[in-house]
């Protein structure tokens, strides 16, 4: 299967940025992109160790901002853009979530999580949508199956409530950047990852069972969804929400 991914190189000769991409899903999509020919930039919010590993793996570049940072996007992606351009396709991934009870969040929870998980992605699409428009390019957003309304967390209102917005502004950038660019979203149900995982966690692990597969995804299940939505074989897929959760929204459970 991994030859079978190298002679088709999906992505040969794009350069792909990936916000998000030191660990889970984006750690999965950049590993992805390389083996289909892409070369990718990397991001973290720090220079951590998963990162600075995640790099060297993959011979890539990387640039640290907190996506909350308004001038801290801008210049970091600027210089991005001018140094390591041309860059084809945007994989916004980087995202939070707190677990409250919704009489215990404050003003705080709703400013960092809607900071990082709608603004933030928004100002991301904005800073790079001249540099891939000039480059025909894609972007793939990840938002969450939590963002639907059958779906909605009440342990994580916030992040339900940026989730949901972030799959309305993907559909509503996708009108504004076509032709140009091609915008569609992702919205992941239970995934497994090293540093969250749902078998350990009593409740989510019944959930996920409740999936119609019956068990959690693996971020490279995800991540191949993503890499086909910014390749060529999806020219003609624009402005979708595309829900990866095991048929858990079909469930009713």
């Amino acid at each position: 299967m991994v030859q079978q991914k190298i002679q088709n190189l999906m992505l040969k000769n794009k350069t792909i940025l990936i916000t998000g991409s030191s660990r889970g899903i984006g750690a999965a999509t950049a590993r992805l992109a390389v083996m289909n020919g892409a070369k990718v930039i990397l991001h973290g919010s720090k220079e951590s160790g998963s990162l600075r590993e995640i790099a060297y793996e993959l011979s890539a570049p990387f640039v640290t901002f907190d996506l909350a940072d308004t001038e801290s996007v801008r210049i970091k992606l600027t210089a991005a853009i001018a140094d390591l351009g041309p860059i084809h396709c945007l994989v916004n991934n980087a995202g939070i979530s707190e677990k409250k009870p919704f009489l215990k969040l404050e003003d705080e929870d709703w400013t960092r999580t809607l900071g990082v998980n709608l603004k933030g992605t928004a100002l991301v699409c904005q800073v790079m949508l001249p540099e891939l428009t000039s480059n025909k390019g894609a972007v793939v957003i990840v938002s969450s199956m939590r963002g639907l309304v059958a779906n909605s967390s009440i342990i994580a209102i916030p992040y339900s409530a940026s989730k949901a917005a972030v799959t309305l502004f993907s559909a509503a950038l996708a009108k504004e950047a076509a032709p140009g660019v091609r915008v569609n979203s992702v919205s992941p149900g239970f995934t497994n990852t090293k540093e969250s995982s749902i078998e350990r966690n009593e409740a989510s692990g019944s959930e996920a069972k409740a999936t119609l597969l019956g068990r959690a995804a693996h971020p490279d299940e995800i991540a191949e969804v993503i890499i086909f939505l910014l390749s060529d074989r999806a020219s003609y897929i624009v402005g979708q929400d595309i829900i990866v959760d095991g048929g858990f929204t079909l469930s009713g459970k």
